[in-house]
Protein backbone atom coordinates (compact mmCIF):
# COMPACT_ATOMS: atom_id res chain seq x y z
CA UNK A 1 0.00 0.00 0.00
CA UNK A 2 0.89 3.54 -1.06
CA UNK A 3 2.73 5.48 2.19
CA UNK A 4 -0.10 8.27 1.90
CA UNK A 5 -2.70 5.20 1.87
CA UNK A 6 -1.47 3.66 5.03
CA UNK A 7 -1.21 7.62 6.59
CA UNK A 8 -5.04 8.55 5.82
CA UNK A 9 -5.93 4.89 7.38
CA UNK A 10 -4.69 5.88 10.45
CA UNK A 11 -6.02 9.59 10.30
CA UNK A 12 -9.22 7.54 9.40
CA UNK A 13 -8.96 5.68 12.12
CA UNK A 14 -7.67 8.25 14.95
CA UNK A 15 -10.91 10.45 13.72
CA UNK A 16 -13.43 7.54 14.20
CA UNK A 17 -11.82 6.55 17.58
CA UNK A 18 -11.27 3.12 16.03
CA UNK A 19 -8.18 1.44 16.53
CA UNK A 20 -8.62 -1.33 14.12
CA UNK A 21 -11.94 -1.91 11.96
CA UNK A 22 -13.37 -5.77 12.27
CA UNK A 23 -14.46 -5.34 8.66
CA UNK A 24 -10.91 -6.49 6.34
CA UNK A 25 -10.90 -4.91 3.22
CA UNK A 26 -8.06 -5.87 0.29
CA UNK A 27 -6.97 -2.65 -1.02
CA UNK A 28 -5.33 -2.41 -3.99
CA UNK A 29 -3.45 0.26 -5.91
CA UNK A 30 -2.71 -0.47 -9.71
CA UNK A 31 -1.44 0.43 -12.55
CA UNK A 32 1.66 3.21 -13.51
CA UNK A 33 2.47 6.34 -14.59
CA UNK A 34 1.79 9.95 -12.98
CA UNK A 35 1.12 13.50 -13.56
CA UNK A 36 3.94 15.72 -14.43
CA UNK A 37 4.62 17.46 -10.82
CA UNK A 38 7.51 18.42 -8.41
CA UNK A 39 4.97 16.73 -5.61
CA UNK A 40 3.41 13.19 -5.59
CA UNK A 41 -0.17 14.23 -6.54
CA UNK A 42 -0.75 11.49 -8.56
CA UNK A 43 -0.12 9.19 -5.54
CA UNK A 44 -1.96 11.23 -3.17
CA UNK A 45 -5.47 11.06 -5.67
CA UNK A 46 -4.88 7.08 -5.47
CA UNK A 47 -4.47 7.11 -2.24
CA UNK A 48 -7.44 9.53 -1.38
CA UNK A 49 -9.52 7.61 -3.36
CA UNK A 50 -8.28 3.88 -2.51
CA UNK A 51 -9.46 5.51 1.28
CA UNK A 52 -12.65 6.52 0.32
CA UNK A 53 -13.60 3.05 -1.76
CA UNK A 54 -12.15 1.14 1.23
CA UNK A 55 -14.57 2.72 3.78
CA UNK A 56 -17.59 2.38 1.11
CA UNK A 57 -16.51 -1.40 1.53
CA UNK A 58 -16.16 -1.98 5.26
CA UNK A 59 -19.61 0.06 5.21
CA UNK A 60 -20.80 -2.61 2.52
CA UNK A 61 -19.25 -5.63 3.81
CA UNK A 62 -20.34 -4.44 7.79
CA UNK A 63 -23.83 -6.00 6.73
CA UNK A 64 -22.85 -8.50 4.57
CA UNK A 65 -20.38 -10.15 7.30
CA UNK A 66 -17.64 -10.18 4.72
CA UNK A 67 -14.67 -8.48 3.55
CA UNK A 68 -14.26 -6.79 0.39
CA UNK A 69 -11.48 -5.40 -2.36
CA UNK A 70 -11.17 -2.30 -3.47
CA UNK A 71 -8.98 -1.74 -6.71
CA UNK A 72 -7.37 1.71 -8.05
CA UNK A 73 -6.13 2.56 -11.23
CA UNK A 74 -3.40 5.16 -11.02
CA UNK A 75 -3.74 6.48 -13.88
CA UNK A 76 -7.54 6.92 -13.62
CA UNK A 77 -7.15 8.44 -10.60
CA UNK A 78 -5.02 10.90 -11.67
CA UNK A 79 -7.30 12.16 -13.82
CA UNK A 80 -10.00 13.65 -11.13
Amino acid sequence: MHAFAREIETALDAASGVASDPVEVDVEIVGRGSLASCFDVTGLAAASIAAAGGELARYAASDAGGGGRVEVDRRLASLW
